[in-house]
């Protein structure tokens, strides 16, 4: 059954294994989509609520058929976001040696990225395009949506102070 939300699934489905904590501003997902949000995906936490039975709200069929769910949402229109967790082994078995989410959800702030750019060696220049290249070669996508995710996060951080 084809959706509207398909690119959305697409996109989460496509983050890459470790990725199990992915914060889009609404303003990226509706890039993603092609189209606008619903009025009520700005005004009302209840668009974005978790559902057992998804067979009326394509919106939730798509992250959960992607194996996540939402753990956070910040309603607005200018700087609003949704943080999606990834749900054990929903996601293809790549995390089904993990703890259910809800368990992991302080170690998950404090874990190392294994991607992260303090891993490259001390000494050397960092160059953001290269590093962006590696990533691309490593999980098999492009080095354009690192970049994109780099920036989702800095704003997120810049909304919450930290950036």
């Amino acid at each position: 059954m084809t959706s509207k939300y398909d690119p959305l699934t697409a996109f989460l489905s496509a983050t890459p294994a470790g990725s199990d904590d992915v914060i889009l501003c609404l303003q990226r997902i509706i890039q993603i989509l092609g189209f606008p949000l619903p009025e009520s995906a700005f005004r009302y936490r209840q668009w974005w609520e978790n559902q057992r039975d998804t067979s009326g709200r394509p919106q939730a069929r798509a992250w959960s058929a992607a194996g996540f769910r939402v753990e956070e949402v910040k309603l607005s229109r200018i700087d609003g976001w949704v943080r999606f967790v990834g749900v054990g082994g929903l996601r293809s078995g790549r995390f089904s040696s993990q703890p259910p989410a809800g368990s992991q959800r302080k170690r998950t702030a404090r874990r190392r990225n294994p991607i992260s750019p303090q891993r490259h060696q001390a000494g050397k220049p960092f160059v953001k395009k290269s590093y962006y290249r590696e990533l691309a070669a490593r999980f098999g996508r492009t080095a354009k949506a690192f970049e994109y995710r780099a920036q989702n996060i800095s704003h997120v951080l810049s909304l919450q102070g930290g950036g």
